[in-house]
């Protein structure tokens, strides 16, 4: 039975915290629950936007439609050797508890995507990484629901057009498709296995604490990496990082470089030809890390890290990344793009 609620404060269901009314929600636990939901007045009568941890949503205004909160679980395993394993997993699952699992089933392949806070859901529809894994790395297949058809879809890895935080269901299925469970092929953890430590900071790690590589001490260490890079959710809102890294030509970076020695790059597995730069430090040299202005901010420990000192409006923080974007552009001549939908 679907509970469907009216001006539902949208705040505790993003990771920004801004506050923002929606004048519809509900949540949908099954494909059944979503079926049941297509046929409704409230879903036909209204625009809808899913929604599953918030963490990369921003609302700068209320949303006058319907708020499909996604939570259907479930864990299964499809296919186990003595290699790999295949599992399925439900959209509404929590990535940074799902990574946890599978790293305690000595299952590797999604461990340095440790400690984002995530859905499986947001997983595939923003194709997630970090430190040098892609969710797209280890997707098999996306299973979901065509909302115009009602039709059970499954999408091949190479049908999900996936790009760096870009997908189908980002573009051309945006609102159309709810992603109800995505399969994933790992790796049995070995001896032989060849963990990614291509990170400065994770090499750092793991010499200053002199540990073992080992699929947990890979883990381990991205996590507590990432807590001293980010703000405790619980103090200051955020989405964690809130600009892609720009990818630019190597003849730009080359000219760059004349000005800017210190600038950091990596390479681009697919584009041989250009490099990403790192957007944190980009902001960083524009002047802004630590920055303040009215209720929101630059997090003084990461510059690519805005932040809510719980009273910004959502415009507050659009104007803010607004104000970086056009001093990066006069400084770099680099254009910013958002990881951060704005709604």
């Amino acid at each position: 039975m679907l509970n469907f609620q009216n001006n539902i404060n949208l705040a505790p269901y993003t990771t920004f915290g801004v506050q923002a009314k929606a004048k519809l929600f509900v949540e949908v636990d099954s494909e059944a629950s979503f079926l049941e939901l297509l046929e409704t007045p409230e879903r036909k009568n209204n625009q809808h936007l899913f929604l599953g941890t918030g963490a990369n949503i921003l609302f700068t205004k209320d949303f006058d439609g319907l708020i499909v909160k996604i939570n259907i679980k479930g864990k299964d395993i499809i296919e186990k050797t003595d290699t790999s394993v295949i599992i399925d997993v439900g959209a509404g699952e929590d990535w940074n508890e799902f990574v946890r699992w599978t790293i305690d089933q000595k299952w590797a392949g999604i461990e340095n995507m440790v400690a984002i806070p995530s859905s499986v859901w947001a997983a595939a529809f923003w194709n997630i990484g970090a430190y040098g894994m892609e969710a797209k790395d280890r997707i098999i297949s996306v299973h979901g629901i065509n909302t115009a058809t009602k039709e059970a879809i499954t999408l091949s890895n190479i049908e999900c057009l996936f790009g760096y935080r870009e997908s189908i269901f980002k573009q051309q299925l945006k609102d159309n498709f709810l992603i109800t469970k995505v399969r994933f092929g790992l790796h049995v953890y070995s001896d032989q296995y060849t963990l990614n430590t291509n990170y400065r900071d994770v090499q750092q790690w793991i010499a200053d604490s002199w540990s073992k590589i080992t699929l947990k001490t890979i883990a381990k260490a991205i996590a507590e990496i990432r807590s001293h890079k980010l703000p405790d959710r619980k103090v200051l809102g955020t989405a964690g990082s809130f600009f892609k890294n720009p990818m630019i030509s190597k003849e730009k970076f080359a000219l760059l470089k004349t000005n800017f020695v210190h600038l950091m790059s990596f390479d681009v597995a697919d584009e041989p030809g250009y490099i990403k730069l790192s957007a944190g430090q980009l902001i960083e040299i524009a002047g802004f890390k630590g920055y303040k202005k009215g209720n929101a901010g630059v997090y003084n420990k990461h510059a690519l890290i805005l932040v809510n000192y719980w009273w910004a409006t959502g415009r507050e923080i659009v104007d803010l990344a607004g104000e970086i974007q056009s001093k990066v552009q006069e400084t770099f001549s680099v254009s910013l793009s958002p990881e951060v939908i704005y709604v």
